[in-house]
């Protein structure tokens, strides 16, 4: 049987407010509706599954009512949910449609770092309620299809790597998620620095968008004073509030990539190379590899291994290419009775 494999990464949709960097709904429509159409001649019809690879949505920049709680319960996530189903309707008809054309289409969605509320069971029920065929969609931190295996990226990185298997624990006899200490940053610091500079992260590469704008220098020495600061409080935090389970740090991956990067934790196109030779010791059986999280387009040969990496969805813009928005991207990958019959990287034409 033939069998076909879409993966698209960080699209972060938020709730419409300046934190909310997705504004391409219909482009989401358009490429689903491709993929139909591009598979409607073949007989028999061939499995097509669609890899939501990480950071769909974008809980953790979202506030709740005004607010931004770092002690994330259900309820917290649940309401986060509707706020994005009531902003972005047409993505979520989009996927009702893709999954309602035929019995063999499949959505998986991969847990990222700012859609890790996806991890509680009801909103897993509330997604697949809001999409119905509701056996054909699945959730977890990884995809695994015989030689191909699809992460989104993040559990690599000392910042965001989870505890994939204990995702949701007890504090104060309050279940609430078990977040990675970068999310606790971004709660207390990232979001408010997000507000007041909304634009400049979106554009890249960085360091040219910080020479050729005043405002972007400061920016930047903005930003390293706020990440120097938060680390700071972070490891006081620790100290005198030991129980809390929000100022875990990972010390020894931490130590390990210091001794690596120094103190570069932001610029993918320095650290993509040492996670990717990690998730290849891990999966070192697995032929195709896709990931997402870094907002960059690459194919990477690995020895036997091929790793595809998927640009952002949301409004990034490209220096290199006088400012203009980058196109959306995605990673096919067919196979035929389980062996792979092609794999690459692709930006989507409308």
């Amino acid at each position: 049987m033939k069998e076909y494999i879409y993966s698209i990464s960080d699209i972060e949709m938020g709730r419409g407010d300046i934190t909310d960097d997705f504004s391409d709904d219909q482009a989401v429509a358009e490429f689903l509706e491709k993929i139909i159409t591009d598979h409607a001649a073949e007989q028999p019809s061939p499995k097509i599954t669609l890899v939501l690879n990480g950071d769909i949505f974008d809980f953790l920049k979202m506030e709740y009512k005004g607010e931004l709680p770092y002690l994330i319960t259900e309820d917290i996530s649940l309401w986060k949910l509707e706020e994005v189903f009531k902003t972005h309707p047409g993505v979520f008809k989009a996927m009702k449609k893709f999954l309602d054309a035929h019995s063999h289409t499949n959505i998986h969605f991969v847990i990222g770092n700012h859609d890790s509320d996806i991890a509680w069971p009801s909103l897993q029920e509330r997604i697949k309620q809001e999409l119905g065929n509701q056996d054909r969609v699945t959730f977890d931190y990884w995809y695994k299809n015989g030689p191909v295996h699809a992460e989104h990226g993040h559990l690599q990185d000392p910042v965001f790597m989870h505890r994939t298997h204990r995702p949701i624990i007890t504090h104060k006899k309050k279940k609430i998620l078990n977040l990675p200490w970068g999310a606790y940053v971004c709660f207390t610091e990232l979001v408010d620095f997000k507000k007041k500079y909304p634009k400049e992260e979106q554009y890249f590469p960085h360091e040219q968008a910080t020479k050729a704008n005043r405002k972007n220098k400061q920016y930047e020495k903005d930003g390293k004073k706020m990440l120097f600061g938060a680390a700071t409080k972070l490891l006081v935090k620790r100290i005198t509030n030991p129980g809390n389970p929000n100022y875990r740090v990972p010390y020894i991956a931490v130590m390990k990539h210091i001794a690596k990067h120094g103190f570069e934790f932001v610029d993918d196109h320095k650290l993509i190379e040492s996670r990717i030779k990690k998730i290849t010791q891990t999966y070192p059986d697995k032929q195709i590899i896709l990931l997402g999280h870094a907002h960059l387009f690459n194919k990477v040969r690995h020895g036997d291994q091929t790793i595809l990496i998927t640009d952002t969805w949301r409004d990034e813009f490209d220096l290199t290419k006088n400012g203009a928005k980058k196109p959306k991207t995605y990673a096919r990958v067919a196979l035929e009775n389980g062996t792979i019959q092609s794999a690459d990287i692709h930006t989507f034409q409308k």
